[in-house]
This record gives structure tokens, C-alpha cells and sequence, in this order.
């Protein structure tokens, strides 16, 4: 079994190297976090209706200005890539989404509801930005001088998609049946179901698509064109190959096989070549 290459030999050796897009998008992702919170404590502090808009105007070019100023080097992006859990800068701002919640059971609203809104909505898509960023960075520089052994292309398979569109479609019904609920009711509080629950069937849209895959000397990579998130070996423990599909097993628990990858064989031209590759790095279960 070949060794695969460690995660810290791909932070870049010059301090000096400067990324300004990546530091102007922290920036924006640290101000759409943070920046509601501001407001939000801002109109609890005071009866003035415009301390809110110009607390959250100041906070959001003193976050963005500070962060991205940080955030310059390489290597904070090559770091931050690195890490598996980048992808909570897109469930953070739906802390906003209990504010929210509050915020309208309690019948306030104005700067609450704005706020939380903004922070909630702009947050996730600013930090799904971030962390496609952070992740793209860390790929290109891991990848720098790897080899790449196959590269293939594949939907979820069958039996995944399917579990995926009942999800999806309850996931609708609940969404649109809430704001039903509070027109034909009293209870107003079901209508935030389109608020909490919508925004996550949007990153659940696209889980069962078709991917590209490369086997590598570095990791898995998988390559969405704008998106390259690259996975090192030592995060998998063993694969399989069967008429149904590729599944390449993560290490530690993964309930369901949700944490796996698993993907369609018959879409794949050539299961015995991505077998053999996997196999260079990963012990194969029968």
C-alpha cells in the first residue's frame, strides 16, 4: 500500500505570499456573521430606530476591513482548507434562524426580524463562498506535484436517489404546509417552517448529482469545477466495488453510510481501473 502524502506538507513555505480575494471574502463572511448580531443588540440597547441600520453599516466595514486584513496570507486559506470542519461557516448563520424564532414568538419585530434575516440568508451563502475558497486552496496546493491514478464521473446510486427524493419532497410539504397552517389557524409560529427549513433543502438539492472523482497521491478529490474538495486517505478506511456501486468508506462512524462515498457503478467506464487505484491506497472489503 503506497504512502499518501500528510496534510502539513501543503501549507505554502512563504509567509509572504498574499491571497486578496480569499481575505476580501473572510472579511465579507466574518461581517455577515457578525454584523446582525450588532444590530440586533444595538435595538435592544435603544429606542432610536436608526442606531440599528448604521450599528450594523459600521460593524460590517469594521469586520470586513479587520478579518480580510487577517485573513491576507496563503497560508491561513491553505489552513483553514485543511480542516474538515470548514463547512460549519455554512451552519453557523443558522444560529440567527433560533433569533429569528424568538424574535417572532415574541412579537417583536423591525430590526429583529431584518437582522436575523440577513444574517441567516446572506450568511450561508457568503460562508459556503468561504468555504469553497478555503477548500480550493488547500486542493491546489496539495495537489501541486501529486499524481493522479483515475478519474471518473458518477451519479449517487440508484437506491440513494430515491431515499434522497422522498426526503426532498417531504422536506417541500413541511416547508409550504407551515405558512398554510398559520393562514387557516392561529398558530402564526408554524409559519416559520418556510424560513427554517427551506434554506436546508437547498444544500440537499444537489447531494445525489453526478460528481467528478480522482484517486491521487494526495487524497480523493472531488472535482465540481468551482469546487474541488480534496479528502486525504487517511480519512478512509477501505472501499468496495459491486455491480451497484463504489463506496469508499470513511473512517470512524458514518451513520447510514452518510459520511461515505458512494457512488453509481454503472455510470462508471471503468470500475475495475478506479478499483485498482483505490486498492494503492485503501484495503479492499469483498
Amino acid at each position: 500500500m503506497s504512502e499518501s502524502a500528510t496534510p502539513n506538507e501543503f501549507a505554502p513555505t512563504d509567509s509572504d505570499e498574499t491571497d486578496g480575494f480569499f481575505g476580501l471574502v473572510a472579511g465579507l463572511y466574518a461581517a455577515t456573521l457578525l454584523a446582525p448580531a450588532v444590530a440586533i443588540l444595538t435595538a435592544f440597547v435603544t429606542d432610536d430606530a436608526a442606531a440599528p441600520f448604521f450599528g450594523f453599516l459600521g460593524s460590517v466595514v469594521a469586520f470586513a476591513g479587520l478579518v480580510g486584513w487577517y485573513a491576507r496570507p496563503k497560508s491561513v486559506a491553505v489552513r483553514l482548507g485543511r480542516s474538515r470542519w470548514i463547512w460549519l461557516a455554512v451552519v453557523a448563520p443558522f444560529g440567527y434562524a433560533g433569533v429569528l424564532f424568538l424574535t417572532i414568538s415574541a412579537g417583536l419585530g423591525g430590526a429583529g426580524v431584518g437582522a436575523s434575516m440577513v444574517g441567516m440568508i446572506a450568511g450561508m451563502f457568503v460562508g459556503m463562498g468561504f468555504a469553497v475558497a478555503a477548500r480550493n486552496r488547500y486542493a491546489k496546493a496539495a495537489l501541486d506535484g501529486a499524481d493522479e491514478y483515475v478519474r471518473f464521473s458518477a451519479r449517487a446510486p440508484k437506491r440513494d436517489r430515491r431515499v434522497h427524493y422522498v426526503v426532498l419532497g417531504a422536506g417541500v410539504v413541511v416547508t409550504f404546509a407551515g405558512p398554510v397552517v398559520a393562514w387557516l389557524t392561529d398558530l402564526h409560529v408554524a409559519e416559520n417552517t418556510f424560513y427554517l427549513v427551506g434554506p436546508f433543502l437547498g444544500g440537499l438539492a444537489g447531494l445525489t448529482a453526478e460528481r467528478t472523482f480522482a484517486v491521487t497521491d494526495a487524497g480523493l478529490l472531488v472535482d465540481q469545477r468551482v469546487s474541488k474538495n480534496l479528502r486525504p486517505w487517511d480519512q478512509f478506511e477501505s472501499f468496495s466495488v459491486s455491480d451497484d456501486a463504489v463506496v469508499v468508506r470513511r473512517a470512524g462512524r458514518s451513520l447510514f453510510g452518510l459520511r461515505d462515498v458512494r457512488r453509481d457503478a454503472s455510470d462508471i467506464e471503468d470500475p475495475d481501473a478506479v478499483a485498482d487505484a483505490l486498492s494503492e491506497f485503501l484495503p479492499r472489503e469483498e
